[in-house]
C-alpha cells in the first residue's frame, strides 16, 4: 500500500511539474488534456494517434488505470506473474495480460462471469469510473455500490460536474475522449483517506 501511495504521489509531482493545476487546467482542450497524459506515461505513444471519439475497451481500461497507479514498472518487472490470469480469454502472450493481472490482484477489476474477461468490450461509463475509484483505494461494496457511483466519483473529485450527484443513466456511448477528462481529473484526485 506504501509503495502504491508513493507511485501516485510521484506521478502526482511529475503531473504537477507538467500541468497547471486546477485553473488552468480548465482550459485545456481534451487533445491537450491527452497529450499531458502521453507526457506522463499514462497513454503511450500509440494512444495519442486514436481517434478520441472511439469507444474505450476493457483492457485499455484496465491498463490506463495501472499506469494512473505508477504501477507500469511493478507490472513489467513481474510481467510473469501477472500475465497469468484466471480469465480464459486472456491469452499470457497478450501484451495486457499483466495490466489486467495486476488489476485483478489489487480487486481494481474483476470478469463478466465464467473465468471471462472480455478484454475487447466496451466500458461503459459507470464501468470506468469503478475502475478508477478503485485504483484511488475505494472498495465497491464498501465505499460505493452501482447505485452510487456517480454521487462517489463527484465527491472524489474524479468528475466535476454537480449534475452527477444525482445521476442515474450510464452512459453506454462512454468515449477515449471521456476517459481522457476523468483521467486529468484523476492527476488532482486524493487517494481515499489521504490528505
Amino acid at each position: 500500500m506504501i509503495k502504491r501511495i508513493l507511485s501516485f504521489l510521484i506521478i502526482l509531482s511529475i503531473a504537477a511539474s507538467i500541468i497547471v493545476f486546477p485553473s488552468f487546467a480548465a482550459s485545456l482542450t481534451t487533445e491537450e488534456k491527452a497529450l499531458n497524459l502521453k507526457k506522463i506515461s499514462i497513454f503511450s505513444e500509440d494512444d495519442t494517434k486514436f481517434p478520441l471519439s472511439q469507444k474505450l475497451t476493457r483492457y485499455e481500461a484496465a491498463v490506463y488505470a495501472a499506469r494512473l497507479m505508477g504501477a507500469e514498472k511493478t507490472i513489467k518487472e513481474n510481467s510473469e506473474i501477472y500475465r497469468k490470469t484466471n480469465f480464459t480469454d486472456v491469452p499470457e502472450y497478450m501484451w495486457y495480460a499483466p495490466y489486467i493481472g495486476y488489476c485483478t490482484s489489487k480487486g481494481i477489476i474483476s470478469g463478466v462471469g465464467n473465468n471471462m474477461f472480455k478484454p475487447n468490450d466496451y466500458v461503459t461509463e459507470k464501468d470506468f469510473l469503478i475502475i478508477l475509484l478503485g485504483s484511488l483505494g475505494y472498495k465497491s461494496g464498501i465505499d460505493f455500490n452501482w447505485n452510487t457511483v456517480f454521487m462517489t466519483s463527484y465527491s472524489a473529485g474524479l468528475v466535476k460536474q454537480i449534475s452527477y450527484i444525482g445521476k442515474t443513466q450510464d452512459n453506454t456511448n462512454f468515449t477515449r475522449r471521456d476517459a481522457v477528462e476523468i483521467l486529468y481529473n484523476a492527476l488532482s484526485t486524493k487517494l481515499r483517506g489521504t490528505d
